[in-house]
């Protein structure tokens, strides 16, 4: 049981780990690559990519 949540544990932290270095190689898919971009606020990001589409 014991080696089962360690393997469980290592899964989510290898897809999250994951999940950010992707969004370092996909500059365009909005929201993941913001990471990046240094963005302070969700608040500043949705002001940013609203304007975009307006």
């Amino acid at each position: 049981m014991h080696r089962r949540r360690l393997l469980i544990l290592a899964g989510i932290c290898l897809f999250w780990t994951g999940l950010v270095i992707a969004a370092r190689f996909f500059p365009r898919v909005p929201f993941v690559s913001h990471i990046w971009r240094s963005e302070r606020t969700l608040q500043d990001v949705l002001r940013r990519e609203g304007r975009k589409t307006a």
